[in-house]
C-alpha cells in the first residue's frame, strides 16, 4: 500500500518536473521571438526567474571569460533533469524493495 503511495507521489513530482522543463525551454524560445511586452512571455519570466537565479552568477562568469550568451537556462534545464532522474531512481529503488 505505501509502495503505491510513493508511486503516485514520485510520478507526481516527475510530472512537475517536466512541466518546469518545458516552462524554461519556452522562456528561452519566446526570448528569440516575442516582445518582452507580451503577457505570456512575462508571465512565463516571472514562473522561471526564481529557477534561473542561482545559475546567474556562474553565467556572468563565464560570460566575462569570452562566452556570448547566458547559459543560466542551460543549467536549469541541467538541473532540473538530474533532479527528474533521481526522483525516477527513486521510484525505481522503491521497485526493488
Amino acid at each position: 500500500m505505501t509502495y503505491l503511495v510513493f508511486s503516485q507521489i514520485l510520478q507526481g513530482v516527475s510530472t512537475f518536473l517536466t512541466v518546469v522543463y518545458c516552462l524554461v525551454f519556452l522562456y528561452c524560445i519566446m526570448g528569440l521571438f516575442l516582445r518582452s511586452a507580451s503577457p505570456i512571455y512575462q508571465f512565463i519570466c516571472r514562473a522561471v526567474d526564481p529557477l534561473l537565479r542561482p545559475f546567474r552568477p556562474l553565467a556572468r562568469k563565464l560570460i566575462l571569460r569570452g562566452l556570448r550568451f547566458d547559459v543560466s537556462p542551460f543549467l536549469t534545464i541541467l538541473a532540473i533533469l538530474l533532479l527528474q532522474r533521481l526522483v525516477l531512481w527513486g521510484a525505481f529503488w522503491l521497485r526493488l524493495r
